[in-house]
């Protein structure tokens, strides 16, 4: 959901603050998928939530930077508030007209899922939603099995 969906721009403006590098977000969300696969490949599971927190810690170990509680929080809370993409409505509607059902796989915790959809303004437009948290495994991770994740 996150950068298919939703657009990281909040995210860019909490790294700004801290970072002169254009390019840190997209390394450590690059970093944050990449730990996510590696976790998945070793067949262990660990939250999103956790992965996204150890990620941004070593990012700010690696910058020779204080990470503070005040700031991890900060940044990471701009997850909650990432607004869909211009095209994201007009598409979902598009495909629920079409009579085809819309439906969010996550990585995020379902919690968290259903904050960033509402807060995003497009929880309406999908049938259903679920996070990975169901299955213990990650999306992009190898042993992944979406049949498990329905009800």
């Amino acid at each position: 959901m996150n950068e298919t969906l939703l657009n990281l721009s909040l995210l860019k403006k909490q790294f700004e603050k801290h970072f002169e590098d254009a390019f840190v977000l997209k390394y450590w969300f690059t970093k944050l998928l990449y730990a996510s696969t590696v976790v998945g490949a070793m067949g262990d599971y660990t939250n999103f939530g956790a992965l996204s927190e150890a990620t941004l810690e070593t990012l700010f170990v690696e910058s020779g930077k204080e990470l503070t509680t005040e700031t991890k929080n900060e940044i990471l809370s701009a997850f909650r508030h990432l607004p869909a993409y211009e095209d994201v409505v007009v598409s979902l509607k598009r495909l629920k007209a079409a009579g085809l059902k819309t439906i969010a796989v996550s990585n995020s915790s379902l919690t968290m899922v259903k904050e960033q959809l509402t807060n995003a303004g497009i929880l309406d437009l999908f049938d259903a939603y679920y996070s990975v948290d169901a299955v213990k495994r990650h999306r992009n991770g190898c042993h992944t099995r979406l049949g498990s994740l329905w009800r």
